[in-house]
């Protein structure tokens, strides 16, 4: 179970089952395009585009309970995020004008869902949509796109390998508050959650790749001083 309980909707942590009520949507796929069999719904916190959009996310992001409880939370988030919108904008104007987040989300969207093409055919077509929490796309749109586009399996993917309540548990608590304003009435037949991925073999892989190459460099770089230092073995119980 999750440390955490989500909304009713969500009667899981792992696996959610909305019913589904009501004729089905007309798809929004046009050119006779078959509409996606699964939709794959990308989770995660988003990052402002632009320059101009700095605010907007700040302020959604300072009020958000979930991630960061304030008291007299509408009133705070408002003035926390005009404060602290000018030297943001700054940050970002230093690394291009705005987040790359939303460019490498849906690169790896596409790139997951042609190959899940190839390995399972009978889930297929598979569609990706992009889901952000304070930055657009948000997540309540790439939902409705979902409902329009006649998905009849979904899957709200969390895009942090580890769980914590504050942030995949703040999309999931978002996505059951959508449900629960059209008193949970789904064109979709079935939901399906991953929350959390941090021991995946793959995931392992990758990072423990990641840090052998660099630790091999830096070894190379340094020489003999490499060799002097060595991972803990155990956490010390005082500095």
């Amino acid at each position: 179970p999750l440390p955490m309980p989500l909304l009713p909707l969500l009667s899981s942590g792992r696996l959610a089952r909305l019913t589904a009520s009501g004729r089905r949507l007309l798809s929004s796929t046009s050119g006779g395009a078959q509409p996606p069999k699964t939709g794959i719904l990308m989770l995660n916190m988003g990052g402002p585009e632009t320059l101009d959009d700095v605010g907007d996310f700040l302020h959604r992001l300072f009020s958000d309970g979930d991630l960061i409880p304030l008291p007299a939370q509408s009133r705070l988030s408002k003035y926390i995020a005009r404060r602290r919108t000018p030297a943001i904008r700054e940050q970002y104007y230093r690394i291009g004008g705005g987040s790359p987040i939303l460019k490498w989300t849906e690169a790896q969207g596409r790139a997951m869902t042609a190959q899940l093409d190839r390995l399972s055919p009978g889930s297929a077509p598979h569609r990706h949509y992009v889901g952000f929490r304070y930055a657009r796309p948000l997540l309540e749109d790439a939902v409705e796109a979902m409902e329009r586009d006649g998905v009849q399996h979904a899957i709200a993917f969390s895009q942090y390998p580890q769980y914590s309540c504050s942030t995949s548990g703040s999309s999931f608590n978002a996505l059951a508050a959508y449900y629960r304003k059209r008193s949970g009435a789904s064109s979709i037949q079935r939901w399906s959650l991953i929350d959390r991925w941090p021991a995946h073999a793959g995931f392992v892989a990758a990072v423990a790749s990641g840090f052998g190459q660099s630790w091999i460099g830096w070894g190379r770089r340094n020489g003999p001083a490499a060799r002097c230092c060595s991972p803990p073995t155990r956490c010390p119980c005082r500095w």
